[in-house]
C-alpha cells in the first residue's frame, strides 16, 4: 500500500484550513473504500508565520487527526519555501501539493485517474503535470 503526502502551505488561513483537511481525509476514506485501491495519507501543513491564528487551528487539527503534521515558520519565508519545507517532511511514495484555500480538485481527480498514477509507478516517473 502506497503512502499519499498532501504538502500544504499555510498563510492565513485559520479559517478555511480545517474544512481542508476535512475533505482530503473524507475523500481519501471514500477512495479507500472504492474498488480503485487502498491508500494510506498524510497531511503536512507548513504555517509560513500568520498573522493570525493559523497555527493553533493547525495544532488543533494534528490533535484531532495521527495523519497530520504541522511546521511553523519562526518568519515569513513565502510560499515557495513553505512548499520546500513540506516536501522536505513528507513521506509519502506520491505527493500531491495544494493550496490552503480549500480548492480540493486534485484529490478528486485521484478517483477519476486511476491510470495517471498507476503510470506514474509503472513508469517510474518523479512528475505528473496535468493541465
Amino acid at each position: 500500500m502506497e503512502l499519499i503526502s498532501f504538502v500544504i502551505p499555510c498563510y492565513r488561513s485559520e479559517k478555511t484550513i480545517e474544512g481542508v483537511v476535512d475533505e482530503i481525509n473524507a475523500k481519501m476514506k471514500e477512495l479507500s473504500n472504492s474498488v480503485h485501491a487502498a491508500y494510506v495519507h498524510e497531511i503536512v501543513l507548513v504555517n509560513d508565520c500568520s498573522p493570525d491564528g493559523t497555527m493553533a487551528v493547525i495544532k488543533k487539527i494534528c490533535d484531532k487527526y495521527d495523519n497530520v503534521t504541522g511546521v511553523d515558520f519562526a518568519r515569513n519565508f513565502g510560499q515557495h519555501s513553505a512548499l520546500m519545507a513540506g516536501l522536505r517532511e513528507a513521506k509519502g511514495d506520491i505527493v500531491i501539493c495544494l493550496d490552503d484555500d480549500g480548492f480540493i480538485y486534485t484529490v478528486s481527480l485521484m478517483a477519476e485517474n486511476q491510470d495517471n498514477i498507476r503510470r506514474l509507478n509503472a513508469t517510474g516517473s518523479d512528475i505528473l503535470i496535468r493541465d
